[in-house]
């Protein structure tokens, strides 16, 4: 009886519950790439900004979003 309560209780949990409780490890791997995704591509528009293809506004937004 014990695994089949454990069992709904897999089913019904969401990803991000059981990924911190079962695979932290991965977790931390995703968020650091997340991380290192946003930096780059603000980057990304930072260049663009400084070639004068993109305004400061579209900048700024843009860069708000991502964070």
């Amino acid at each position: 009886m014990c695994l089949f309560i454990d069992f709904i209780v897999f089913l019904v949990m969401d990803k991000r519950t059981f990924d911190y409780k079962y695979n932290k490890e991965f977790s931390v791997q995703q968020h650091t790439y997340f991380t290192n995704s946003s930096s780059e591509e603000i980057e990304k528009l930072y260049n663009l900004k400084m070639k004068g293809i993109i305004s400061e506004e579209e900048f700024n937004r843009k860069k708000r979003e991502l964070l």
